[in-house]
C-alpha cells in the first residue's frame, strides 16, 4: 500500500527493502534534497546501495523535489484542493491507516491554517495495530463491572493512540463477559484511521466513529443522540475540550482520552487542562514513557493523583 503512494523514484527502493526491515519500520521521512530517512524501532537509518546505514553522510539516496511532488499528488488522489481539510490538520490518512505528515509553507486565513503549499517534507507513519496492548490496563478501567474514565498521558510516539484504539476494541468486543457501546471522536482520523468513512484499523463491533469533527462538537453530539457507555477521544487540551468531557462525565458516560505530557505533574501545571483535572473528572490517570517501547507504563494514579501502580509493560 505504501509503495503505491510514493513517487516513482522512491517506489522501487522501498519495494526492495527486506521483510525484516518492513516489520521494524515505523516511519519513512522525506525531505527535499536530503537523505531518505528510515526510522526502525526508534532509530534513524539511511541508505547506501540499498543497505541500511546509521551515518547520514554515507547515504547515496537523496530525496528529489520530483519525488515529493509525485507523492503529494498520490496521497491527495491528484486533487490537492479537495484535501484542504486534511491539510489543515497537517497530515493525510491513506488506506491501511498510514498517516502522512506534511511540512511546508502554511497558508493562513483569518489567523487559522487553511492549507499547505511549497511542501518540502513528508513523514509516512506506518500504522500497526498492537492487539491486546491494553489487556494489562483493562482491570483498572472497570469497577463493579462498569467502565471508568481514564486519561492517558505521554509524550509523542509513546503509544497513546495505539492504547486508546485497543481500549475501544476491548470494551466493544466485550471485557469480563459484557460488550459496551463505544463511541470514538476521531477529530484527526488517528484512532480508527478511517479512509472514505471506513475504519482501517480494528476498533470493535459495537463502536461508532465520528470522523473529522472537533472534539467539543463531537462529544456533545454523541451525548445527545447515541447513548454510548464509553466515549474515546484523543489529545484533549482546550477549554472547549475540557468542558465537553466534563458534561459527559457528569451524565454517567465513561471517557477514555489522552493528553500530551511527560508526567502527571507536568499536565496538572498546564492551563486550562490542569485546572480542569483538579475537579477530578477522571477515575485514573495512566502515564506512558518511551523508555520501554510502545505502551510502557511509567505509572498509574487514582483520581486523587496518588500512585496505585508503578512501571510495567501494558498488554
Amino acid at each position: 500500500t505504501i509503495c503505491s503512494y510514493v513517487g516513482e523514484g522512491l517506489r522501487s527502493t522501498l519495494a526492495s527493502l527486506s521483510l525484516a526491515v518492513w516489520q521494524s519500520l515505523q516511519e519513512i521521512r522525506l525531505r527535499t534534497g536530503k537523505p531518505l530517512n528510515l526510522i526502525l524501532n526508534g532509530e534513524s537509518f539511511f541508505l547506501k546501495e540499498g543497505m541500511l546505514m546509521k551515518n547520514w553522510q554515507q547515504s547515496d539516496f537523496l530525496v528529489s523535489r520530483k519525488i515529493i511532488d509525485e507523492t503529494v499528488l498520490l496521497i491527495s488522489h491528484h486533487s490537492f484542493y479537495a484535501m484542504e481539510q486534511e491539510f489543515q490538520h497537517g497530515f493525510i490518512t491513506i488506506p491501511g491507516g498510514h498517516r502522512v505528515g506534511i511540512a511546508g509553507k502554511g497558508v493562513l486565513r483569518d489567523g487559522a491554517l487553511q492549507t499547505m503549499r511549497d511542501i518540502s517534507g513528508l513523514n509516512i507513519r506506518i500504522a500497526r495495530p498492537l492487539a491486546g496492548i491494553s489487556n494489562g490496563l483493562m482491570p483498572y478501567l472497570l469497577r463493579n463491572g462498569q467502565p471508568q474514565s481514564v486519561l492517558i498521558i505521554g509524550p509523542p510516539g509513546c503509544g497513546k493512540t495505539t492504547l486508546l484504539r485497543d481500549v475501544a476494541k476491548n470494551f466493544s468486543e466485550g471485557w469480563q463477559g459484557r460488550s459496551f457501546q463505544v463511541g470514538i471522536i476521531d477529530e484527526r482520523s488517528e484512532i480508527a484511521c478511517s479512509h472514505q468513512g471506513i475504519p482501517q484499523l480494528e476498533v470493535g463491533p459495537c463502536t461508532d466513529i465520528l470522523d473529522g469533527v472537533p472534539k467539543s462538537m463531537g462529544l456533545e453530539l454523541f451525548l445527545r443522540v447515541m447513548g454510548h457507555d464509553v466515549v474515546v477521544t484523543d489529545e484533549i487540551s482546550s477549554e472547549g475540550d475540557c468542558r465537553a468531557v466534563h458534561d459527559l462525565c457528569g451524565c454517567g458516560v465513561a471517557v477514555v482520552a489522552s493528553a500530551h505530557g511527560g508526567s502527571l505533574q507536568g499536565v496538572l501545571a498546564r492551563k486550562p487542562l490542569g485546572d480542569f483535572l483538579q475537579t477530578q473528572p477522571f477515575d485514573c490517570y495512566v502515564v506512558l514513557s518511551k523508555r520501554g517501547g510502545v505502551g510502557y507504563i511509567a505509572g498509574i494514579y487514582n483520581r486523587d493523583f496518588q500512585p496505585i501502580k508503578e512501571r510495567g509493560l501494558c498488554g
